[in-house]
């Protein structure tokens, strides 16, 4: 039988955001984190929460989403304070992984390109055909178009 969707009070949601942050370690480790969504189910259940395992995660995958949502739409200057109660909660739970950090991990790619040496590309062999990029666009009507794009051997 399929279990009911969960409905998260704020008041459990704070529960749950604490424990998870207890828990953030044990997450992060090596083994899979099944063992961990039972713990952390077990203890809401204690606190009179109807919460079970897949809940568990469920909660720390949609929480992670909106962070990574919230987080994208302050910008690279940090824009306006996300509106969301337990953002920085949250941000101090999982905030500090690049993982969340796409504007970090941009600029640390790019710098990685700049300072690597330029690759070597040999220029083609005469054996090899020349190739040119061919595109065309058709009109399809009111105002819509379809465009395709080939490469023709020379």
């Amino acid at each position: 039988m399929k279990r009911s969707r969960n409905l998260w009070t704020a008041d459990a949601e704070e529960v749950f955001v604490r424990l998870w942050q207890q828990k953030v370690d044990d997450l992060r480790g090596p083994r899979k984190n099944s063992h961990v969504y039972q713990e952390m189910a077990a203890e809401m259940q204690m606190q009179g929460y109807d919460v079970n395992s897949s809940s568990v995660k469920i909660k720390i995958d949609n929480l992670t989403a909106k962070y990574r949502k919230a987080k994208a739409g302050m910008g690279t200057t940090g824009g306006s304070p996300a509106s969301w109660h337990s953002f920085e909660q949250v941000h101090q739970i999982i905030g500090g992984f690049s993982i969340n950090n796409v504007e970090e991990l941009i600029e640390e790619s790019f710098e990685d390109s700049m300072s690597s040496s330029p690759t070597n590309i040999s220029p083609l062999s005469p054996s090899l055909p020349q190739l040119s990029f061919i595109s065309t666009s058709v009109r399809i009507g009111r105002g819509n178009t379809s465009s395709s794009s080939s490469y023709l051997a020379l």
